[in-house]
């Protein structure tokens, strides 16, 4: 799709936008920070049903979380300042999802707070066609495309940082392509959590399709200026729908670099 549709499928206003986690914790326990259940800024804790909990998860003590939007690794509970990471932006197949959307991001808030302050890209299929865009949003607000350019395989990096009071920094480079986008907002976080996050994004409210990524992953992904795996409240994510759909799993943590497998629309 040529870059006005895109920009106006990828925009809150025009309907896909990014938002706040949808999570609920498996085996009765909720993650540290109170991961909140969250649509529509109305939000209840609960345990899925059996039926609905994701085949795999097989050890009742073990605390995990799932999310009908985001698949990745979760850090709350503390005072996140920075958060930082890279990617390499994935191929979609739009034969098995004609009409889907993934984005791949990193940002600060999100799990037990109304704002996400956010940078990364969108991989997207539109009636099978597919299109690559970067965009940085603090959410409740609308989702902001760059101009820059974005194709699959590209080397990205991206930093978020509080940079005073309800002042942050996102900055975003395209290794492949030599350029960085370094865009300040004013919102007020909480500074409750910070992610990297593989993300089924909203069309009009509704969570769209789950563009078929395959596996990506992130790297270098550092919180805080310390590798994600000392990250204390540090969560993996699993996407999955309230019907028990598995769309999105994450590998094990490795430090700083962990992938995420696409398992369904």
């Amino acid at each position: 799709m040529d870059e006005r549709r895109l920009r106006h499928r990828l925009t809150m206003t025009g309907a896909v936008a990014l938002g706040a986690a949808v999570l609920v914790a498996v085996s009765g326990v909720v993650p540290a920070g109170a991961l909140q259940h969250r649509h529509h800024r109305n939000h209840r804790h609960e345990t899925p049903h059996t039926s609905s909990q994701p085949g795999d998860l097989k050890a009742a003590r073990t605390r995990k979380t799932i999310s009908q939007n985001w698949s990745g690794y979760v850090a709350s509970g503390g005072r996140f300042t920075t958060v930082s990471g890279s990617w390499t932006v994935p191929a979609v197949n739009c034969s098995s999802t004609p009409n889907g959307v993934v984005a791949l991001w990193v940002g600060i808030d999100g799990a037990g707070s109304k704002t996400v302050e956010q940078t990364g890209t969108f991989s997207a299929c539109d009636q099978g066609s597919a299109s690559y865009a970067a965009w940085y949003e603090a959410f409740p607000a609308s989702s902001i495309i760059l101009p820059n350019p974005v194709g699959p395989g590209d080397n990205m990096s991206a930093t978020v940082t509080n940079t005073g009071p309800n002042t942050f920094s996102l900055v975003l480079t395209n290794n492949s392509r030599g350029w960085t986008s370094t865009n300040n907002i004013q919102v007020r976080g909480r500074l409750a959590s910070a992610e990297a996050i593989v993300e089924a994004p909203s069309l009009h409210g509704q969570i769209v399709p789950l563009a078929d990524f395959g596996s990506t992953g992130f790297s270098n992904v550092t919180v805080n200026g310390a590798p994600l795996s000392s990250t204390r409240g540090l969560q993996p994510v699993t996407m999955a729908s309230l019907g028990g759909v598995v769309k999105a799993v994450p590998s094990v943590l490795s430090g700083g670099s962990f992938s995420v497998s696409w398992r369904h629309a």
